[in-house]
Parts: C-alpha cells; sequence; structure tokens
C-alpha cells in the first residue's frame, strides 16, 4: 500500500522563508525543505 500526503502552503511560508519553489515531489525532497523552514522559521 502506498500513501500520498498533500499540503499546500496557502500563505508561502516555504517560498518566502525558507526560499524553496513548490510543488516539492519526493521524500528527500519534502525533507530538504522542511530542514530549510526550520532553520529559517524556527
Amino acid at each position: 500500500m502506498q500513501t500520498l500526503i498533500i499540503c499546500i502552503d496557502r500563505d508561502n511560508d516555504l517560498g518566502e522563508k525558507a526560499g524553496v519553489s513548490s510543488p516539492i515531489i519526493g521524500r528527500a525532497d519534502n525533507l530538504d525543505a522542511a530542514i530549510k523552514l526550520a532553520a529559517a522559521d524556527p
């Protein structure tokens, strides 16, 4: 069984604070984006 997770960044925190453009596809890219956002906005 596979799992699909969809998250919509309505306020564009990833783009504005972490400098990440969307869509973010794949496990590695999602982890990278999460780390960048956590570092930019703890």
